[in-house]
């Protein structure tokens, strides 16, 4: 019995139609999967509309072209998934992990998944307009093209992060968010540090640029210096001051960074 079948016949209620090997399982919306394990299972071009996945393991399992639109994820294991142009319209789920999941293209609008591990996943070009990801792990995510409109971020980690080419961003819905140096924003946007970031710099070696990017590098190195020198004798208390030199410190480094590719 294939990984698939067995966790359609564990789902209760379940409607279950009997098809040829080459015609495609038609599942319904009532699907539930409560401490199963399907990991590596191909998902593929499914209609799963309102699945509930409740602590079930499907790690590495591909749902790409899928419909999981108003489904529910809680606590599931879905590390390294795969969700190419998947419909994840109002998905909902508490703790989730998805951290390396691959969500190139898909509709996540609406989603809600606060609590959500999402480490260095990559979401190119996926819509998640008005999506809330309270407290998010996001670290080391890739936003290429993603639209962000109206997104909740409050308490998300967006540390190394990649958010350059995101569209619909706005600097209010970073305010309530956290990064670090490494975070790439717009131009023209920033985000306070997250709680212990480090803001020191590792020195650069400035060969191979011509003489006026290495004096140009130079001056934005003592700069950024500085900036930590003031980080370290400012309080803890007095965030706003910190928030602001923070903001400073990943211009220059972004800038530095950019001066060295």
């Amino acid at each position: 019995m294939t990984k698939l079948r067995q966790i359609l016949l564990c789902s209760l209620p379940l409607a279950f139609l009997a098809t040829p090997a080459t015609a495609q399982i038609r599942v319904d919306a009532r699907i539930q999967m409560s401490s199963g394990s399907c990991a590596g299972c191909d998902l593929s071009n499914k209609s799963m509309n309102g699945v509930h996945l409740n602590n079930a393991n499907m790690a590495g399992s591909s749902f790409n072209n899928s419909n999981l639109s108003g489904g529910r994820l809680d606590n599931s294991d879905l590390s390294g998934a795969h969700f190419r142009s998947a419909l994840m319209y109002r998905v909902q789920g508490a703790g989730v992990k998805m951290p390396r999941a691959i969500l190139e293209d898909a509709t996540l609008t609406e989603a809600n998944l606060p609590d959500a591990k999402f480490a260095e996943a990559n979401f190119s070009r996926a819509d998640l307009s008005r999506a809330v990801f309270t407290n998010t792990d996001f670290k080391g995510a890739r936003f290429d093209q993603t639209i962000l409109s109206d997104a909740v971020l409050d308490g998300a980690d967006l540390s190394g992060a990649d958010l350059f080419t995101s569209q619909g961003l706005k600097q209010a819905q970073l305010d309530t968010a956290c990064g670090d140096m490494r975070t790439r924003l717009p131009v023209g946007m920033s985000v306070p540090y997250c709680e212990g970031a480090k803001s020191e710099t590792a020195e650069h070696d400035h060969s191979g640029m011509s003489a006026e990017l290495d004096i140009a590098a130079r001056r934005i190195d003592r700069a950024i210096s500085d900036v930590e020198n003031l980080l370290a004798a400012t309080g803890a208390n007095d965030r706003v001051l910190r928030t602001r030199l923070q903001r400073i410190h990943s211009d220059l480094v972004q800038s530095k960074m950019a001066l060295e590719r």
